[in-house]
């Protein structure tokens, strides 16, 4: 009876987790996209977050839920977004 419990337990966080999303937008301030540019993010995850944890891929990163940061050199950057809910991180 423990092992089923806990695996039903185990499903239902699973569950959960999954019915909770990470997204976001980005636009540039100026339009041109070229550097220096400053690019506004605006988290659009699901509701019932409790923090953020942003890497803006230029070796500087937030907790705000929609930061801005200045790219100053041209390149690609990949930008990752942890979003921290009562269930767990995604």
């Amino acid at each position: 009876m423990y092992k089923i419990a806990v695996l039903l337990y185990l499903c239902m966080i699973t569950t959960t987790l999954r019915s909770q999303t990470v997204s976001f937008s980005y636009q540039s301030t100026t339009g041109s996209y070229c550097n220096p540019d400053t690019i506004r993010f605006t988290q659009t995850s699901s509701v019932g977050a409790l923090g953020y944890i942003w890497d803006f891929g230029n070796g500087r990163g937030s907790h705000s839920a929609n930061p801005s940061v200045i790219y100053t050199n041209a390149g690609t950057y990949i930008v990752k977004l942890l979003v921290i809910y009562p269930q767990g991180t995604i």
